[in-house]
């Protein structure tokens, strides 16, 4: 795949030479069926057949055939109405002419619509087919080599390109790098491979990409949300819970959401960014609680220790967004006077870092860090409000 066709295929290269066994017909008249299936509307399904297609899961597949995904696990394709009955007879006819080496020579274009039209007609095995008669008489390119490595068919060892198939490539491995991110989003915002959407929003649930670059992805989806099966409508909510910019998503959702799912996308998120408290009518939250989650969080560490904050790190990097999660490993945080780190999670932590306890933690940090007038401050209010706080040993 060259950088200026991107998703096209060259398979092979020039044209198959043979000589013939018997006595030929007419080639033009042999393939004009086959050829004018594909020609005008139809010419939309050889560019379709080109694209790497993706599911929410991120797994790889062309056209829903070549992979082994259910009905239930696949993304829904749009709709492509067929420009008439495909030719089943003249493929069939084709393809024996082929494998019997029976053509005088073949066109590169005509060769690669007979690989178009077994993946129009799901015919996997007679792609593969055509795949190793490709390899068997010219060898692969590096592109070909790059698709069949995408959909899990070959394990090659690749020169690095820029070009979306190699990211594809990287991504099924498990290895893709952040520039290889940066090609992907360029291929579906420049280059209209709106295809890649479904690998950047599998790096989104992974947590592979984030920030304002995540939600322009998931705002892009979401404008697809329409379209969408019911299972994957929740699903493609409950993944940029805690992942995105919250105020942002909520904000964007609702111009495509009915009320009722707006109204329970808003509690979901609400919950992810303020665990247990709940924001009260007047400013500020509920502090009527029985027990504190960030007392909780304090007995969890004294007695866990280190696997205990192991456990809440993977909880913050998998909701980056989330105000309690960011509060909880800040709490840690000034537990182990790592204060530049606990300022870092106590900023992302919302109003949740205007509570009792946080800004006593604060008050503390900003003594440790010389800046005592601020910290008095906050004690002050502290006491004006008749709030008093004790630590475990250790702690303050």
């Amino acid at each position: 795949m060259s950088s200026q066709t991107e998703m096209k295929l060259s398979w092979p290269e020039i044209r198959l030479e043979y000589f013939p066994q018997k006595e030929e017909t007419s080639q033009e008249s042999i393939w004009s069926e086959l050829r004018s299936f594909f020609q005008g509307s139809g010419e939309r399904f050889a560019n379709y057949l080109t694209y790497i297609s993706t599911d929410f899961y991120g797994g790889i597949n062309l056209c829903s055939i070549l992979g082994e995904n259910s009905e239930k696990a696949t993304f829904h394709e749009p709709l492509l109405v067929s420009p008439g009955e495909f030719p089943i007879s003249a493929l069939d006819s084709i393809w024996e002419k082929c494998k019997n080496h029976e053509f005088e020579e073949l066109d590169r274009e005509d060769f690669e619509l007979l690989g178009f039209a077994f993946l129009y007609t799901g015919r996997v095995e007679d792609f593969t087919g055509w795949v190793i008669l490709s390899e068997k008489t010219f060898g692969l390119t590096d592109d070909s080599k790059r698709f069949l490595n995408a959909i899990g068919w070959r394990k090659d060892s690749i020169p690095y390109s820029d070009t979306a198939l190699h990211a594809l490539v990287e991504f099924s491995n498990g290895s893709i790098s952040e520039q290889e991110i940066e090609i992907l989003i360029e291929s579906l915002f420049q280059k209209g491979f709106w295809q890649v959407g479904g690998v950047l929003f599998s790096l989104i649930q992974r947590n592979l990409l984030a920030g304002e670059k995540s939600f322009r992805v998931w705002k892009f989806l979401l404008g697809l949300y329409s379209e969408f099966l019911q299972w994957e409508k929740e699903y493609f909510l409950d993944v940029s819970i805690g992942k995105l910019p919250p105020f942002y998503a909520l904000r964007q959702a609702k111009k495509y959401l009915t009320n009722e799912e707006f109204l329970s996308y808003k509690e979901k998120l609400s919950v992810s960014l303020r665990g247990e408290w709940k924001q009260s009518e007047a400013l500020g939250y509920d502090l009527n609680l029985q027990l504190d989650p960030l007392l909780e969080i304090i007995n969890g560490y004294e007695a866990g220790g280190e696997e205990f904050f192991q456990q809440l790190l993977v909880k913050q990097k998998q909701m980056p967004y989330s105000f309690i999660a960011n509060l909880l490993l800040a709490t840690i945080y000034f537990r182990k006077k790592e204060d530049s780190v606990f300022l870092i999670h106590y900023e992302k932590s919302g109003r949740l870092k205007y509570l009792p306890i946080p800004l006593f933690f604060y008050a503390r940090v900003l003594h440790r860090t010389g800046k005592s007038d601020l910290a008095e401050s906050i004690e002050l209010a502290l006491q004006d409000r008749k709030i008093r706080i004790q630590l475990p040993k250790g702690w303050d």
